[in-house]
């Protein structure tokens, strides 16, 4: 949705409602799965998730641990983060390479993550960004003046 990928209904319907319509067409599709844990997690299949990880090349990221190297590139559209313990700046370094960074997504492992002042700034310099997921950091107390400059930010996630 804040990619601005769901067509409105032309009855000016909720777009919340149309996102739940679409995802349980490819849930019925067997393009996703119930997780094992809750019921109300999904997992997409192994060979669906191979197969969209071969089409999109660079434009998507996943940063799973803090130990070796990370291939944000200049295409990276869509970045998730898998947070441990401290998200060290090594994992990040390569950040400023994105230069049209359109979503970040924090994905919740730890219960203690505290986000770095670094990596504050570097996504607040993202210019296109239009989704920043900040959930389960525990450092964030307010929000730096700098975030009224994402002029595309549509969703915000602390």
């Amino acid at each position: 949705m804040a990619e601005g990928l769901l067509e409105l209904p032309n009855d000016h319907g909720d777009v919340e409602e149309r996102g739940d319509d679409y995802f349980e067409d490819i849930r019925l599709r067997s393009f996703f799965q119930q997780s094992n844990g809750k019921k109300s997690n999904f997992v997409m299949h192994d060979l669906i998730s191979d197969l969209a990880k071969s089409i999109v090349g660079g434009f998507i990221c996943r940063l799973e641990d803090s130990h070796g190297s990370y291939e944000i590139i200049e295409r990276t559209r869509h970045l998730s983060n898998v947070q441990k313990y401290y998200d060290v700046r090594q994992k990040f370094q390569s950040l400023p390479k994105a230069k049209r960074l359109r979503a970040f997504l924090n994905v919740k492992s730890s219960s203690y993550c505290y986000v770095s002042n670094v990596l504050m700034n570097d996504l607040l310099m993202k210019s296109s960004l239009r989704l920043l997921s900040l959930a389960g950091y525990k450092n964030i107390n307010e929000l730096p003046e700098d975030i009224g400059s994402l002029k595309h930010l549509r969703n915000l996630n602390l």
